[in-house]
């Protein structure tokens, strides 16, 4: 399922205000949409731009995968604030993590 990307400022700072889910290589946060998309924000705190673009990748294959397996996928806008441990995270644990977060 291919979703759209989140690139307007507006977005960013309303799905900042929705409640967060944490966990331990990241934190989601999720509001309600007419259509699906998918924010990913992570700092230079990360590493380079290397790194941080191989980061940007796993989360958005894991999120394609999370929502793949997950049928009761409703449209939502996903905000996906990654932490420094998600380069070297287990990609399955990734994936549930999405998958629950996506579900709630």
């Amino acid at each position: 399922m291919r979703c759209k990307s989140i690139c307007s400022v507006k977005i960013f700072r309303e799905i900042k205000l929705c409640r967060p889910i944490f966990f331990d290589h990241f934190v989601v946060r999720v509001m309600p949409s007419t259509e699906m998309s998918l924010g990913i924000i992570t700092s230079k705190k990360n590493g380079n731009a290397v790194v941080r673009n191989r980061i940007k990748r796993r989360i958005r294959h894991a999120f394609m995968c999370a929502t793949y397996q997950n049928s009761k996928v409703k449209t939502q806008r996903v905000l996906i604030i990654t932490k420094k441990s998600t380069l070297t995270a287990n990609f399955s644990t990734i994936v549930k993590n999405l998958m629950y977060a996506i579900s709630k």
